[in-house]
């Protein structure tokens, strides 16, 4: 296999070259001299890499649970309600129904909706501004 016209180095670049990426992103920065050197170090990373995977898998279900033995609870989804939140408002406006109450909604149903929040009007007084303003007070 082995030709005298090229050299350990000619061998050892195509060997690594030849490499996965993720293994010869640690192989390359090695610089190993010899392809039996470089040999070790990809087989390292690979057992590294491989022991990484299987870290992460899901362990294999060893029996099947009784669905006799089950109970029936309900589970929270994850996210919260705001899914079902905009389910319900798509379906209320794709059929004509206020948002907030899920009645017919016509151009009058605002100020008979039972459930829309009322506006409030809500005053402060600052200071003693309220008396009438004639030319006498402004003058002074």
């Amino acid at each position: 296999m082995h030709s005298c016209h090229y050299d350990d180095l000619f061998f050892n670049s195509h060997y690594v070259s030849g490499l996965k990426d993720d293994i010869r992103a640690v192989v390359e920065p090695q610089v190993p001299t010899t392809v039996h050197r470089a040999a070790i170090i990809a087989r390292i990373q690979q057992k590294v890499l491989d022991r990484g995977k299987n870290k992460y898998q899901k362990a294999p279900i060893l029996h099947k649970p009784n669905p006799q033995h089950r109970t029936k609870t309900k589970t929270q989804p994850v996210f919260g309600t705001l899914w079902r939140d905009r389910q319900l408002m798509d379906y209320r406006k794709a059929n004509g129904l206020c948002y907030t109450c899920g009645e017919k909604f016509e151009p009058r149903h605002v100020e008979v909706c039972s459930k829309r929040t009322k506006p409030h009007n809500n005053a402060l007084v600052v200071n003693d501004l309220d008396r009438e303003l004639s030319d006498d007070v402004l003058n002074q």
